[in-house]
Order: structure tokens, then C-alpha cells, then sequence
């Protein structure tokens, strides 16, 4: 789901993506409260050690596009809960966590900058300036 549109051309495979987002639950809880939401993030978008559903929605996103993004159980495995499971420090807190968290972890993306990789040659043509800056 789409929040704001966003301007310019689409991510590529050789690009360094910078992004922006924030990670919850799908009761809306924070998965995890040290996240530095205000904080630009690099994705480099052909490294094969990155997240694949953040990579495939990259390649449909501009910049300066908000959008909130899905991710299904099959899709990160709970390591989510996982990990916040184990910050629970009592019995009833853990139990308390399962009742109320759903299977569902929404992103919140922000993509605030598409870096070129590689960068277009000054010596081009006009045309492929005009395809490489759009």
C-alpha cells in the first residue's frame, strides 16, 4: 500500500537504495524500540546477503515514496518474534506477547534516495543522459 507517490525512475539491480523505516507488529506494537527510524539505512540492491521482499519492492518503488510493506510469516520466518520473545522477561509477559501479536510484521519504507551504480559517463550522448537521469 502506497502512502505517498514518489518522483523519478525505479530502482535497478546495481543501485545503493537509501531508505528510511520502521517495523512493527500488526497490532502496531514497535518490534523493536532501539530501531533508529530517523536514520537513512543503505540497501545495495545486487548483494545476495539482503532481504529478497525488500529487494523485490524496491524495484517498484521511486524516490521519495512511502509505502508500507507486508511480510507474511513464510516470508521472515518469526525470527521477529523471536527475538523479541526472548527480551520478555517473565512467563506472563512472553504469554501476553503471544495472545496479542499476530503472525503479520508491517514495514513502514521510506526511500529517500536512489544512488546511480555505475555512474553515467559525462562523455555520453544527450539521450542516454536524459534515460540515466530519469
Amino acid at each position: 500500500m502506497t502512502e505517498e507517490e514518489g518522483k523519478g525512475s525505479f530502482a535497478e539491480d546495481t543501485d545503493t537504495v537509501q531508505y528510511k523505516h520502521e517495523t512493527r507488529f500488526d497490532n502496531g506494537q514497535l518490534v523493536d524500540l532501539n530501531e533508529k527510524r530517523k536514520v537513512p539505512e543503505n540497501f545495495i540492491m545486487d548483494d545476495e546477503r539482503s532481504f529478497i521482499f525488500l529487494r523485490d519492492c524496491f524495484r517498484r518503488m521511486r524516490r521519495g515514496q512511502v509505502a508500507f510493506i507486508k511480510i507474511e510469516e513464510s516470508r521472515h520466518g518469526r525470527i521477529y518474534h523471536q527475538i523479541n520473545m526472548n527480551l520478555q522477561r517473565t512467563e506472563e509477559d512472553r504469554e501476553r506477547m503471544r495472545t496479542s501479536v499476530g503472525p503479520n510484521i508491517f514495514i513502514r519504507v521510506n526511500l529517500t534516495n536512489i544512488k546511480r551504480n555505475p555512474k553515467c559517463d559525462t562523455q555520453a550522448p544527450l539521450d542516454k543522459k536524459l534515460i540515466f537521469y530519469n
